[in-house]
């Protein structure tokens, strides 16, 4: 009896000596917390920091990103660029505070424009400045302009408006000094209120090199360009032909018939309002409209062209 008690005392000893070696190993392979915050990606504790949606993205990230919109990235990479959003404000602090609350980690500085007097030379309220505190978190980003218009005529709406689109320009940006100083290649937004952009459209306006293109009201504007060149061999007839300016557009054709340009028609246009592509056929001017849009060109001269054409 006894000898079968110290055998199972020496037994049980064994047992116990294995089993905290097997703990000890055991423990020496759990990894340590900053080896789990790598492979586990535990939040808040990753080991890389989160990119700035105002930071510039890495050039090849960039890269990949651009080209998939059929861009290329922004070359000049050694500082910042910025998005300045310029607004005017008449009572539309709902919508401002939507803008911002939307778009505020996309931009760098809001310029906001307001004044005294509507457009009709009515007394109005500085609503903005009136309510800043309903702004706070928003402050540091807010650029105020108070606009005066009282040397301007009474009488011509359309002008008043005019000088205060402008005074975001010609008043504002320019007068800007320190980090909110503008820079050529900065992007400058220029919409209503409501109109509010897509975080990732200001994505790709800050990361990409987007194509400059015409883009004016009437087919005349258009021609006054062409025929006003440097490059004076542009200045031919079959350049400044309104009616072929307009087929070219149309069409996605160079102005210059240059066979290395060449723009792609999007049929699928997911950014046209779902009721339009619903109504494709009954709305199908609203989409791809003989006159592409230009003012004091009518469908009627471009339907007459291209029966001309054909004959």
């Amino acid at each position: 009896m006894g000898l079968q008690n110290t055998s199972s005392t020496h037994h049980i000893k064994f047992l116990t000596l294995a089993t905290l070696m097997v703990c000890i190993w055991f423990i020496s392979t759990i990894p340590s917390s900053s080896d789990l915050s790598y492979k586990l990606h535990i939040p808040g504790k990753s080991s890389k920091k989160p990119q700035s949606p105002l930071e510039l993205l890495p050039l090849t990230e960039a890269k990949t990103y651009c080209e998939q919109r059929r861009w290329k990235p922004y070359p000049y990479r050694q500082g910042r660029r910025k998005i300045y959003d310029l607004i005017m404000i008449n009572t539309e602090l709902e919508w401002l505070e939507t803008r911002m609350g939307q778009i505020s980690p996309y931009v760098d500085y809001f310029v906001i424009l307001e004044s005294d007097k509507t457009f009709t030379d009515q007394e109005k309220s500085l609503h903005v400045r009136e309510n800043m505190d309903r702004f706070k978190k928003y402050h540091s980003k807010m650029i105020l302009h108070t606009l005066n218009l009282d040397e301007l005529s009474k009488d011509r709406a359309w002008a008043r408006e005019k000088f205060s689109r402008n005074a975001m320009f010609t008043q504002v940006l320019p007068s800007l000094t320190s980090a909110q100083e503008a820079f050529q290649g900065d992007v400058i937004l220029v919409s209503d209120v409501d109109e509010i952009p897509r975080p990732d459209a200001l994505k790709a306006f800050r990361n990409c090199d987007f194509p400059k293109r015409y883009c004016f009201p009437t087919v005349a504007e258009l021609v006054t360009k062409i025929k006003n060149f440097s490059n004076t061999e542009m200045n031919q007839e079959q350049f400044t032909d309104r009616d072929k300016i307009v087929e070219r557009v149309r069409n996605g054709r160079d102005m210059f018939g240059r066979d290395n340009e060449h723009y792609d028609q999007v049929e699928e246009n997911m950014d046209v309002p779902h009721f339009l592509r619903r109504s494709g056929e009954r709305y199908r001017y609203l989409l791809d409209p003989l006159d592409w849009n230009f003012e004091g060109y009518s469908v009627e001269e471009a339907e007459a062209y291209l029966a001309n054409k054909d004959d």
